[in-house]
């Protein structure tokens, strides 16, 4: 079962290890996930927190049989769409200018 795509943006030492998954059930909030290996991502707020919530992405879709927005740390909130994507736009600018 598919649950939509991810948006991949650059981490902050610049690779595309990072996705974005839009909320659903929060509109204009993402989630922000991290690569862990191949092809598996874990939520980083929930890392922050002490709690492991891993999705699977394959060609940007996130597939698996539990929904991305399930089973979260209690705290692990949704980033505003407009900070996540303002971060992208400063590090794809940073990308540009560093050789």
């Amino acid at each position: 079962m598919d649950f939509g795509e991810v948006v991949r943006v650059k981490s902050k030492f610049l690779n595309d290890s990072v996705v974005l998954y839009g909320c659903v059930r929060h509109p204009g909030y993402v989630l922000k996930f991290s690569r862990k290996k191949d092809n598996i991502y874990h939520c980083c707020r929930c890392r922050e927190l002490g709690k492991q919530r891993c999705i699977i992405v394959v060609n940007e879709i996130v597939v698996g049989t539990k929904n991305p927005e399930d089973d979260h740390h209690p705290d692990c909130v949704p980033v505003s769409a407009a900070i996540a994507t303002a971060a992208a736009v400063d590090r794809d600018m940073r990308a540009d200018v560093r050789p």
